[in-house]
């Protein structure tokens, strides 16, 4: 069931009405079932990969815990007259024993993950394509990526005494497979989800209307800007060697455009389903193009999955014995400073390669991730020189020309590498841009190229309008949210501003066939 699709409204309507039936106590049933139902659409098997997942941490989290309290209650009992080396000496002992359980289920974890995302594409011999040569035939599991970092956050935490393990293994079920969040995010903790989601608010007129609105939003950007320039983009993809120069700078341009309607829309959407049924999400975007450094613009894109590599990843290798006996190496030999910052450095290219691999199983997105990695790195090594400069021009800083050039150059660069997800392998990526600057054929495209993309005079108008329509609202944004506004000047506002949206959607929507959308881009990670 698409998110773009009338079925989904309907659902949506249905269940929000039912929620609002059912006593506070019952409505995480209600979820639960709603949720599984919503994932069976997409395939049964999928189902089962989900459940297993479900199941394995349950069990190991129960296990981590019975051993972290027996070890506690030991402590307090029968070695409660030991030497303090003797204390010292068990609770590694029992560190020890609940570290194993926590790398048993994190392989288990990344084992499906690995054989249902990245086996296909490793060893494609090995399936069924239609040739007959192959013996193994599956479908990637809906959300996999996403409920897997999910479960591996969990059972870390659970592991690290953030929080007890949830004795019920539907609640646990139904923090992993929450619909709204299953298909592309954001990824939720379960100790900021679990009061939210188990116990959801009481009705609140003025809460369903924002959610309302925040659905209409998502669908503007969806379904009037991004399903409108992605035919473009798709011409544009599929044949890099036609597509050169001034198309290449098209690509990048509409592509940037297409992913950030597209992602946030859907997380609009997303974030405003759960409200009106009284559950609270995270927000997943803080205005990424206002940054003015890469390292600022990916806190603030998706910005849930940031922060689980930051705090799963990055973090636990940084401050891992091997790079401590690193750093501790390579302040004698390359200086205390830069010595001190290697490890941070080896953590930082490790995290993003793993994020490229997570966005894609092909060579490119480990390039691009790779790649974003070392532009970081490169920006903090030079962000003395930065610092001198601004010291020496007080004013610069808060300048906002200079301002804006340092967004500008942030978008650029991101919108550069974006590059890499859509070509087949690194070489093209790189063909590709170089051509912006080799092939001059400016004339071309400004001459009837855009037709031959399938952008009409009024497609442009459209896509340019509604890319007005969102900065302004990303501007307005920034202090407060423009519901709050309107809702400040009276509830009316609120409802007009809905109907224009759904006007809006209705009259100026690119539609498929049956006259729904197409799937939102991230649903292929």
């Amino acid at each position: 069931m698409l998110f773009t699709s009338w079925s989904f409204i309907f659902f949506i309507i249905l269940l929000t009405c039912v929620n609002y039936i059912l006593p506070v106590r019952y409505r995480w049933i209600l979820f639960l079932i709603s949720s599984l139902f919503f994932y069976a659409l997409s395939g049964v098997a999928g189902l089962i990969y989900l459940s297993a997942a479900a199941l394995i941490i349950w069990v190991l989290a129960l296990v981590i815990e019975d051993r972290r309290n027996k070890g506690r209650d030991e402590l307090k009992t029968v070695l409660a007259d030991a030497s303090s080396d003797e204390k010292k000496a068990y609770r590694q002992k029992i560190k020890k024993s609940i570290g194993v359980v926590r790398f048993a289920g994190i392989l288990m974890l990344v084992a499906l993950l690995f054989v249902f995302k990245y086996s296909k594409s490793l060893f494609p011999s090995l399936f069924d394509e239609g040739s007959g040569d192959g013996f193994l035939r599956f479908a990637v599991p809906m959300g996999i990526s996403f409920y897997t970092l999910s479960a591996i956050g969990y059972l870390a935490d659970v592991s690290n005494n953030k929080y007890g393990a949830e004795k019920n293994p539907l609640k646990l079920a139904l923090y992993l497979s929450f619909f709204p969040a299953l298909v592309q995010g954001p990824i939720a903790r379960f100790g900021e989800l679990k009061d939210t989601l188990f116990e959801p608010a009481p009705f609140d007129g003025g809460k369903v209307m924002e959610a309302a609105l925040r659905i209409a939003w998502g669908y503007f950007k969806k379904i009037i800007v991004a399903d409108r320039i992605a035919a473009a983009v798709a011409v544009l993809q599929k044949d890099p060697g036609t597509y050169t120069g001034m198309y290449s700078f098209l690509l990048i341009v509409f592509y940037t455009v297409q992913i950030y309607a597209d992602f946030t829309g859907g997380i609009d959407i997303t974030i405003g389903t759960a409200k009106a049924l009284g559950v609270r999400l995270a927000e997943n975007f803080d205005h990424p193009f206002f940054s003015r450094t890469l390292d600022e613009y990916w806190r603030r894109w998706h910005m849930s999955m940031g922060s689980w590599f930051r705090d799963y990843v990055f973090y636990p290798v940084s401050a891992s014995k091997a790079l401590l006996k690193v750093a501790k190496a390579s302040r004698k030999r390359l200086g205390d400073g830069f010595g001190r910052r290697l490890p941070v450095y080896i953590s930082t290219l490790l995290t993003w390669a793993l994020t490229g691999i997570w966005h894609g199983t092909t060579v490119n997105f480990l390039v691009w991730g790779l790649l974003n990695g070392i532009f970081i790195i490169i920006g903090t090594e030079i962000d003395p020189l930065s610092r001198k400069l601004h010291e020496r021009h007080e004013g610069l800083r808060d300048n906002t020309a200079f301002r804006f050039l340092q967004a500008s150059r942030t978008v650029a660069l991101t919108a550069a590498l974006r590059l890499f997800d859509l070509a087949p392998d690194p070489m093209t990526t790189v063909k590709r841009f170089i051509s912006i600057f080799t092939v001059s054929n400016a004339g071309e495209v400004l001459g009837g190229g855009f037709s031959a993309l399938g952008l009409s005079v009024y497609d442009l108008v459209i896509i340019a309008a509604g890319i007005a329509v969102m900065f302004a609202v990303s501007f307005m944004n920034r202090d407060m949210s423009v519901y709050e506004k309107l809702r400040k000047r009276g509830f009316i506002y609120p409802v007009i501003a809905f109907a224009l949206l759904i006007v809006a959607v209705i009259i100026f929507g690119a539609y498929g066939t049956g006259y729904d959308a197409s799937q939102f881009i991230y649903n292929q990670f």
